[in-house]
């Protein structure tokens, strides 16, 4: 393979309009992403030996991490608050908080707990919108087939087909909770939304209020959770590990509360992992 040159150099050798010149040996491609590329090589993946994805194929550092041994003693729990609960949320971003407010919704007593506060997440970093099929020109079969052939028809079929199903009914929702979005110049209060077009796709289908679609949405989940009497929030509370049951199935977790600065035992009947 050609070895490669400093940036300098290439910047010199570059003209405007010059015809790209492409590589001229006649490695196969398998071979190039076998020799050069992390997730193609020979130990690009190990099998697990734990769980219930045991014997799966992993990316090395994820496994070592999933069979590494627990952070904590039993020592270090000894005496710790046992706390029961229906729901544990771990992750206080977006997804945690739909997912608390889902789960409160249907009755459930739920925990959210976040290592840092409430809405400090990578949620509100999102600048470019949400994608949803409500045009007049849209569908969700549109919208199924921009997904996958995007995707090099690698993604899980059944599992995109959910996402533009879900779509719409995710946009009334987040307008139901107090979410702006732009609108199409001139409509008034109410109006028409407004509609972009991502690459690569058949019809317009981003919404997005402004450039901080995501600070606008975590503005109104956050919002709509502190209101929730259903949801305890549990904030400056790390999981710093998850504990199983006797079938091996995630029965909770253990929490780290940094301002008591002391372990929590959090019993659930369902963990769900949002970080």
């Amino acid at each position: 393979m050609t070895a490669s040159i400093p940036y300098l150099e290439a910047r010199q050798c570059y003209v405007t309009g010059m015809v790209p010149v492409f590589r001229s040996d006649s490695t196969p491609i398998e071979q190039l992403l076998r020799d050069w590329h992390p997730d193609h090589g020979s130990n690009a993946r190990v099998p697990l030996s734990i769980g219930v994805n045991r014997g799966d194929p992993c990316q090395p550092e994820l496994a070592r991490q999933l069979q590494a041994n627990s952070l904590i003693e039993d020592i270090d729990t000894a005496g710790a608050q046992l706390v029961t609960t229906d729901v544990l949320v771990i992750g206080g971003g977006g997804g945690g908080c739909a997912a608390a407010l889902t789960a409160a919704k249907q009755g459930a007593e739920v925990i959210l707990a976040t290592k840092l506060l409430l809405g400090d997440s990578n949620t509100v970093m999102a600048e470019g919108g949400i994608q949803a099929a409500v045009g007049a020109d849209d569908s969700p079969q549109l919208h199924f087939e921009d997904t996958l052939r995007a995707g090099h028809f690698c993604g899980e079929p059944e599992l995109v087909a959910q996402m533009v199903m879900d779509g719409p009914d995710v946009m009334r929702w987040l307008i139901q909770l107090g979410m702006m979005f732009d609108l199409e110049e001139g409509s008034p209060f109410g109006g028409t939304l407004l509609r972009k077009k991502p690459g690569g796709a058949s019809a317009a289908r981003i919404h997005s209020y402004r450039d901080y679609t995501g600070l606008e949405m975590m503005r109104v989940l956050r919002e709509a959770v502190d209101l929730d009497p259903g949801i305890s929030v549990w904030n400056r509370c790390p999981v710093v590990e998850l504990l199983s049951d006797e079938r091996g199935r995630c029965a909770g977790a253990v929490v780290y509360n940094l301002e008591w600065r002391s372990f929590v035992m959090v019993r659930a009947r369902s963990v769900i992992l949002a970080t």
